[in-house]
């Protein structure tokens, strides 16, 4: 039996078995079924860290369902969400799009709704909003006491 070297198909770094069945890529491609991809397919996501296509981004990484791929930070106008560990343009109720990490942070304990800090209140919880804070119904209650004896 004969063995010849081949070389791997230029978008391998590394194969086995024929030149096209990769098992590293190059550039900037992941590695999918050895197969080597810009865009994973759905339901998989680019991991910077391996360049493989994977079914979740691993540690602090936040998956991106325009291009498919794992980021740190998300792309200008999306915020990490810590929950589902998407990168989101609005993030839900009881969390504010914090601007310097470019994550979803959660809204102060009484906030509902929140933007900019933990502490600008747009909605409250278990009080009412007095300008952008949350009056705490123990104060209300103390108030009235007082106001009524």
């Amino acid at each position: 039996m004969n063995r010849i070297c081949k070389s791997c198909d230029e978008i391998c770094n590394q194969c086995e078995n024929s030149p096209t069945n990769c098992t590293e890529c190059a550039g900037i491609r992941y590695l999918s079924n050895f197969d080597c991809v810009y865009v994973c397919p759905s339901p998989f996501y680019g991991s910077p860290i391996t360049n493989e296509c994977l079914s979740n981004c691993t540690d602090n990484y936040f998956m991106y369902d325009i291009d498919r791929t794992c980021y740190l930070t998300c792309p200008i106008g999306y915020y990490g969400n810590v929950i589902t560990r998407m990168c989101v343009d609005l993030c839900p109720d009881g969390m504010y799009a914090d601007q310097v990490t470019s994550r979803c942070q959660y809204c102060d304990f009484n906030c509902s709704t929140c933007v900019y800090t933990s502490s600008n209140c747009l909605s409250c919880k278990y009080s009412w909003l007095n300008g952008t804070s949350c009056q705490e119904i123990i104060s209300i209650y103390i108030f009235l006491k007082i106001f009524l004896n």
